[in-house]
C-alpha cells in the first residue's frame, strides 16, 4: 500500500500555468483592497456628523496605508489619495 518516492513527488507545473494562477490570486487581492477604499470614499458623502466623518477619515487612512504596505498602491499614490480625501473633509 505504500507509494514509492517517485510516485509521492508532485508533478512539476509548467511556468505559464503557475504564473496565471499567481496572477489570478494577486488580482483578487488587489481588487479587494481597491474596492474597499472606493466604498469608504463613497460612504463618506453620506455621513452627517463631524465625528462620523473623522472616524471615516481614520478608517480611510488606515486602509490606504495597509494597501500601500502590501503593494496594492504605490507610496506616492497613497499619499495623493489621502491628501485629496482630507481636502474633502476640511
Amino acid at each position: 500500500m505504500s507509494q514509492s518516492a517517485e510516485e509521492m513527488k508532485q508533478k512539476k507545473v509548467p511556468t505559464p500555468k503557475k504564473r496565471h494562477k499567481q496572477d489570478q490570486k494577486k488580482r483578487l487581492f488587489n481588487k479587494y483592497w481597491k474596492s474597499r477604499v472606493k466604498s469608504i470614499k463613497a460612504s463618506f458623502t453620506k455621513l452627517k456628523t463631524e465625528e462620523e466623518k473623522a472616524n471615516s477619515l481614520q478608517l480611510f487612512y488606515s486602509f490606504v496605508d495597509k494597501a500601500m504596505k502590501s503593494g496594492v498602491f504605490h507610496k506616492n499614490r497613497a499619499s495623493r489619495l489621502k491628501s485629496r480625501f482630507a481636502q474633502k473633509f476640511h
